[in-house]
């Protein structure tokens, strides 16, 4: 989508929109490799369709994207499958945990994690694109423990 802004000159909302969600999503991964450990810190980018990323990871552990298959519809769970599978990751039931830290029943998910903040925040982007059939310039919202 294109805007007319004065003489001639078009800005490219588009570019900006998928800009804009890459900056605020790198800035919350970045503040998470901050946290302590004990503080249980996560961070959840969502649509406001429901659908959503998350991440969790302290100063001393690195980043570990969760996409549990409940937000799901059968249609994107086999697309998370394949889209996981060109990452080399199968999903599997795992320990999850509420938002104060503490253990619930275990729920299947898919979880990757990451050294890089840059490879997380475009596999995040990739989950909306692909998965959930958003485009890259879809409005986020992101939530973080620490600011709840």
């Amino acid at each position: 989508m294109h805007t007319l802004t004065g003489a001639g000159q078009h800005t490219h909302q588009f570019a900006f929109k998928q800009m804009e969600n890459a900056a605020l999503i790198r800035r919350a991964l970045f503040s998470l490799l901050g946290k302590p450990r004990d503080e249980n810190p996560w961070v959840v980018i969502e649509h406001d369709s429901g659908k959503f990323v998350q991440f969790a990871a302290s100063a001393v552990e690195p980043l570990l994207l969760v996409l549990p298959w409940q937000p799901m519809s059968e249609a994107e769970f086999y697309k998370a499958a394949a889209y996981f599978k060109k990452h080399a990751v199968a999903g599997a039931e795992r320990e999850m945990f509420d938002l104060e830290g503490k253990p619930t029943d275990p729920q299947f998910a898919f979880n990757m994690t990451f050294r890089s903040v840059e490879v997380a925040t475009e596999v995040a982007l990739g989950i909306f694109e692909e998965i959930y059939n958003l485009p890259r310039n879809v409005e986020l919202a992101v939530a973080t423990s620490w600011e709840t």
